[in-house]
């Protein structure tokens, strides 16, 4: 069974981690109001792109958007397998 996902106030989709920086904003304007999700490995119509997460892939983006965010944001990270790839789930919570 496959889930669908739709783009909302509280959920972003991006098809890869190469769209760091587009993750950040996201990531930034749900911290700004009532938290969100943003999942990485689905196009626009929440469809899957098939993307592997490599070795170092899920460091790196936390440490992007640390080192990219004042004050830092630290968002949960998840990754699933999703279809024939693998999506990354990043939810974090409303900013204090």
């Amino acid at each position: 069974m496959q889930m669908l996902y739709i783009e909302s106030e509280i959920l972003e989709l991006k098809s890869s981690l190469s769209e760091w920086k587009e993750v950040i904003i996201s990531l930034c304007a749900f911290a700004n109001k009532k938290g969100g999700k943003v999942i990485v490995g689905l196009d626009n119509n929440g469809q899957p792109t098939n993307q592997q997460i490599g070795y170092g892939s899920i460091e790196d983006i936390a440490n992007k958007i640390k080192t990219n965010t004042d004050p830092p944001l630290y968002p949960s990270i998840n990754i699933k397998t999703f279809a024939l790839g693998e999506i990354v789930e990043l939810d974090i919570p409303e900013s204090e």
